[in-house]
């Protein structure tokens, strides 16, 4: 039972953030996000709502709202940003929303994401190597857009965009 839709996507982010160490930085994002979904773009394949009108009932085409707040501790020895040959970047952090604070459900995150970049003969080729855990504890009503997802071309670049989705998410990798 294939069906599309297309996401819709408003966000404002602020970063605010300070280093503690030199290669040690303690972080604050504030995220408001405004999403629903419409119409897919592919004609011939039945839109979400059309082929699964029971998930109306449970508000899962109703638009979400999102004012999220996230701390992290990150650690970044990398060379470069853009392109790194040596260096690792790790973070962990804790995010959350609650309708509380005016958004439509509540959830709490909490993950860790590490990579690590390994010259080998002289600086070319140079080994990539990646691992993530990700958490999130969420209310019944939680929209998938929510949760974690691997799949696309920041994971799993196999697979298309958010291929896998759930609460938890693991992952480890070398290029």
């Amino acid at each position: 039972r294939e069906s599309n839709y297309t996401g819709n996507l408003i966000r404002a982010l602020a970063t605010p953030g300070v280093w503690i160490l030199p290669y040690v930085n303690v972080a604050y994002q504030m995220r408001i996000e405004r999403y629903s979904i419409g119409r897919g773009q592919v004609d011939n394949i039945p839109f979400i709502q059309s082929e699964f009108p029971g998930l109306t009932q449970k508000g899962l085409f109703d638009s979400t709202f999102y004012w999220s707040h996230r701390a992290a501790i990150a650690y970044d020895s990398r060379d470069s940003y853009d392109i790194p040959t040596t260096g690792a970047r790790s973070e962990l952090y804790t995010e959350g929303a609650s309708p509380a604070l005016g958004s439509s459900t509540w959830f709490v995150k909490f993950g860790v994401n590490w990579r690590q970049f390994i010259p080998l003969w002289h600086g070319n080729p140079i080994l990539a190597l990646r691992a993530l855990a990700d958490y999130i504890d969420t209310s019944d009503d939680t929209p998938f857009w929510e949760l974690n997802s691997l799949g696309g071309r920041r994971s799993l670049r196999a697979y298309g965009g958010d291929r896998f989705i759930d609460q938890n998410r693991t992952l480890a990798g070398g290029e």
